[in-house]
């Protein structure tokens, strides 16, 4: 019995701690000549200095130094047309699209320096967001696309208290339990 409980409490251990997650889920439709991949970057990054740009209307906005952030870099490769929606866990602060602006925000990936950004062709590409949604439309000739998106880091969620109590209830349980069986094979 005392293993019993003893693993009990060893599991509620490793089981209690914190859940956070970046992607939800994403979807990909479009020419089987695309490749689409998309990574988490830097999360839970404090920023040094402000950081440009676009939002869900395509319009430049900061983001104030200080900020904690979490990065996600998207890569559309090939010959085709490819849409891409992505749900994010966090909010969507913005997007980072254009070649020198990626190269300039390297600090938020784990890309080396020298690694050759392609950003993408506003004319023939389209990117948006709203709350969590990023939604991408990726025309590609033979090249590459890459997006940098932005999102708020909310602080980990802490399992629930309440996980502690279910464990102490029931370890009551079994203490009443054992309690019990001596007071009836004391009676009789």
């Amino acid at each position: 019995m005392k293993k019993i409980l003893g693993l009990i409490l060893l599991l509620g251990l490793f089981v209690a701690g914190t859940a956070n997650g970046a992607v939800v889920n994403y979807t990909v439709a479009g020419s089987p000549g695309v490749t689409v991949g998309v990574d988490d970057e830097k999360q839970f990054f404090t920023l040094t200095d402000d950081l440009y740009v676009k939002n869900g209307s395509n319009i430049q906005q900061t983001i104030e130094e200080g900020t904690v952030v979490s990065s996600h870099f998207i890569s559309a490769e090939g010959n085709g047309i490819k849409s891409v929606a992505i749900t994010f866990s966090d909010i969507i602060l913005g997007f980072i699209y254009n070649e020198t602006s990626l190269q300039n925000s390297n600090y938020l990936s784990y890309k080396p320096d020298t690694f050759a950004y392609s950003g993408i062709n506003i004319s023939d590409d389209y990117v948006s967001s709203s709350d969590d949604l990023f939604s991408g439309l990726f025309t590609l000739t033979g090249g590459i696309d890459h997006v940098r998106v932005i999102t708020a880091a909310v602080a980990p969620v802490p399992v629930p208290a309440a996980l502690w109590l279910f464990g102490s209830g029931l370890l009551a349980f079994v203490g009443f339990g054992k309690l019990r069986r001596k007071e009836i094979s004391a009676a009789a």
